[in-house]
């Protein structure tokens, strides 16, 4: 049996007709949402008066705080390119758009690294707030202020000054004081750091893995750790319970960042110039994010007499995360590098003392407290040790701090290193800006208009004498602390060149370069990596251009799914089964690995894949332990399953998981229960279980903004080059709904470094009656790049709208 809708004869012109009612519906969703949005506004009218003024992007306004007259034009995709007479005043006009497209969301992420947003949301943001102020983001960037070298704090310093000139025009209402409160350059460096923070997942992982160690016991706790640690069971290492609290906290702080979700980072790809059609080196990149509107990025280009970069911005935040300049193109990616260790303290005194291996030490304490809407406010009581601040919990005995790079203040910031990477114009430019950055720990690639490229992971990355196996730490265990970091030299890196035809910085586990320089990691499959790289050694052989390259992106095929639905095919046997396990059988055969919106074999090996797991692991663990270890947003899924299974296989069932009989067994009984829950879900014929019909993607609302946007059919998933990260079955976004998506697209060719193609959804704007609020999406779902033009020439000829910043004299 083909796999349904595949080849001719087997439903395919029916396929053809669902795919384009299902494009005809996502637009009609597309128009409901915009006129819901306009409905929105209405109403604010009607209760609230006048809504804060459009933007304007045509004519002049005089501002406080410019140097001199700045033009900004914006293109049909409303990005703007700022042409300015000096660096300060660049920046100036970069915060100004910033506050112009996307004020909430500015205001909303300082709120989220201040620790206020209950002040706004009430008792529902009191958790995340408890984080925030535990961490103290905002508390650590006012520290690190004045530490900072002055090209960074005058670049941070005219942001905000832009901030503030958009905020100084409007009338914000219904948010209290909060709201128009000035922007402060050290408010930038609390929302980077709020980012830094939430692309790291080790925390999370920490809660649960240990309560794993407690209830399973090292053994077979171990089949549940990160591959680097897989072989090598953790230690005993029972600790003092943790605050319920702490887990939700920060999983609400990474999804008010949009964060949240597997493989959050990004995707990026350097091809040496020998092996593309202009003969130049060709960087192709894609940042993983939630879909939230607004998007988590902002497309811009600033151009001054010494700067020229374009790319995309992290609102609040004067940085490019990826982006080109005249001479060079770069894309950072999320390392994957555990930053975060838990120590288990020993405290005395109620709490005022705590032993740090050679003497009892005085605990620093200060309170903090959070403003409640509508509810009691809190106070909480921040004690810290030399590790970190402590978890609230008992105050005598047992107690667990909390270890971040991101506290480290006495060096620069990530701001700086990416300013720098920013005005790079060669592979020594980058190496010096990278030596110094801290945080977030990333991989870099690059391509150069001379024909160099390479990677290059950077960060504090911190020297552990014994891995950490994301667990406390013990905290007398002078040999657990860190003393410094893993030197630069040893972090990885390489160069394009004879042997190495491209670079990749994916889902892959970093080695470091020196056997006594480990780097633990979190879970990383290389999935995505492997895939890349036997698709660039195949395409690289015909001298790709631009188009071809980018197109790899889109790129839906899943090896490593199909090697488990194999696998497990053949531990399921030949005994006679039901007619449902049958056709079930039948369609995970003839699957062709590929999760395009039109494939059933995608859904029934998801499901499958899902029913599997819960079989093999939900009893034994606890039912709630195992809900909350799928909650982790690191967690493989199916290379645990297909651990599982290669084990059983080879008769390997030494930790009891891998038994195979039983394994076998429920390889067999899954593929029943598996055509019963798509039957039940989305009724008994097959031809119904379309891959995009469960893979739904909806753009979340993030606060602010008035309605959602889809859903629309998707393809991808978690390991695919075309990122689609997904809830399981019973989840609140639905069944299989996306979570996670590559919702940034970038791609240039160094023979053309003025010349980029982009893509952002779903558009700039965060107001729904903003003609680019959701124009992003129909040409991203299809892959379809924007070309970013940055010479002076063609940005005035795709003007669409000229605004003139005039000294306010």
């Amino acid at each position: 049996m083909g796999e349904v809708g595949g080849a001719p004869g087997s439903g395919g012109g029916g396929f053809a007709r669902r795919a384009r009612r299902r494009r005809i519906a996502g637009a009609a969703a597309l128009a409901i949402a915009f006129v819901a949005g306009l409905l929105w506004h209405a109403s604010l009218r009607a209760r609230d008066g006048e809504p804060p003024p459009a933007p304007r992007v045509r004519g002049s306004v005089a501002l406080p705080g410019l140097e001199e007259p700045v033009l900004v034009d914006r293109d049909r995709l409303g990005i703007p390119h700022v042409e300015a007479r000096s660096r300060s005043d660049a920046f100036f006009a970069l915060g100004y758009v910033h506050a112009q497209d996307r004020l909430e969301q500015l205001l909303d992420l300082r709120r989220r690294a201040r620790g206020s947003a209950a002040e706004v949301e009430g008792v529902a943001a009191v958790e995340g707030d408890r984080v925030a102020r535990l961490i103290g983001f905002a508390e650590l960037a006012a520290r690190q202020l004045e530490r900072l070298e002055r090209p960074t704090r005058r670049a941070l310093a005219a942001y905000a000054a832009g901030v503030n000139a958009r905020i100084g025009r409007l009338e914000v209402g219904g948010e209290g004081a909060a709201a128009t409160e000035a922007w402060r350059p050290e408010d930038s460096l609390a929302v980077f750091k709020l980012f830094a923070w939430s692309l790291s997942e080790s925390v999370q992982a920490s809660l649960v893995l240990n309560e794993l160690v407690v209830a399973l016991g090292a053994q077979e706790a171990d089949r549940f750790f990160p591959p680097r640690t897989a072989g090598r069971p953790p230690g005993e290492r029972a600790t003092a319970a943790l605050p319920d609290w702490l887990g939700r906290g920060v999983a609400a702080l990474r999804h008010a960042t949009g964060l949240a979700g597997f493989g959050v980072g990004s995707t990026a790809f350097a091809v040496r110039g020998r092996d593309t059609a202009s003969g130049h080196p060709v960087l192709v990149a894609d940042s993983h994010f939630e879909p939230t509107a607004p998007a988590a990025l902002y497309l811009a280009h600033l151009r001054d007499p010494e700067l020229d970069v374009a790319g995309a911005t992290l609102p609040g935040v004067p940085v490019f995360w990826w982006g080109r300049n005249p001479e060079l193109a770069w894309a950072a990616v999320n390392a994957g590098v555990v930053v975060t260790d838990l120590y288990s303290e020993v405290l005395r005194r109620g709490g005022s003392e705590v032993h740090d291996g050679q003497r009892w030490r005085s605990v620093d304490e200060r309170v903090e407290q959070i403003g409640v809407r509508n509810g009691r406010d809190e106070t909480l009581v921040v004690r810290r040790t030399s590790h970190g601040p402590l978890l609230p919990g008992d105050e005598e005995g047992e107690a667990v701090s909390v270890a971040w790079t991101g506290a480290r203040i006495d060096g620069p910031s990530g701001i700086g290193s990416l300013l720098d990477v920013a005005r790079a114009r060669d592979a020594g430019d980058v190496q010096a800006a990278l030596r110094r950055h801290r945080e977030p720990p990333i991989a870099l690639v690059w391509v150069e208009a001379s024909g160099g490229g390479g990677l290059q992971v950077a960060g504090w990355i911190p020297h552990r004498t014994l891995a950490s196996e994301l667990l406390p730490l013990p905290g007398r265990a002078r040999w657990y602390a860190w003393s410094e970091a893993v030197p630069f030299e040893a972090l990885p890196a390489l160069r394009l060149g004879e042997r190495t035809p491209f670079a990749i910085a994916a889902d892959q586990l970093y080695e470091g370069a020196l056997p006594e320089e480990p780097i633990d990691g979190v879970w990383r499959s290389g999935a995505r990596r492997r895939r890349l790289a036997t698709l660039l050694s195949e395409v690289v052989r015909e001298a790709p251009d631009l188009r071809r390259l980018a197109a790899l992106s889109s790129d839906v095929g899943l090896d490593r799914s199909r090697e488990l639905a194999a696998l497990a095919l053949e531990l399921a046997g030949d005994a006679p089964v039901a007619r449902e396990a049958r056709e079930l059988s039948d369609l995970l055969r003839a699957w062709d690995g590929r999760a395009t919106p039109e494939s059933v074999g995608a859904t029934a090996y998801h499901t499958y894949l899902d029913v599997l797991a819960d079989s093999l692991f939900a009893e034994r663990v606890g039912p709630e332990r195992w809900e909350r270890y799928l909650a982790l947003e690191s967690v493989d899924l199916e290379a645990l399953v297909l651990g599982v299974l290669r084990d059983a296989a080879r008769g390997e069932a030494a930790d009891g998981w891998a038994e195979p009989a039983r394994v076998g067994r429920l390889a067999s009984e899954g593929l029943r229960a598996t055509w019963l829950a798509l039957s039940y879900r989305h009724g008994a014929d097959p031809r119904r279980w379309s891959w995009g019909s469960v893979h739904a993607l909806r753009f979340r609302a993030r606060r602010g903004s008035p309605a959602g946007l889809g859903p629309f059919p998707y393809g991808g998933a978690p390991h695919a080059v075309l990122a689609g990260a997904y809830s399981l079955p019973g989840a609140s976004e639905g069944d299989f709904g996306v979570r996670v998506a590559a919702t940034g697209r970038f791609a240039v060719d160094a023979e053309a470094l003025d010349l980029a193609l982009v893509s952002l959804a779903p558009g700039q704007s965060e107001r729904v009656d903003d003609p680019h609020f959701a124009d992003g999406i129909e040409p991203w779902r299809v892959g379809r790049h924007a070309l970013l033009a940055t010479r002076r020439i063609e940005v005035e000829d795709r003007s669409v709208a000229r605004l003139v910043l005039e000294p306010l004299r």
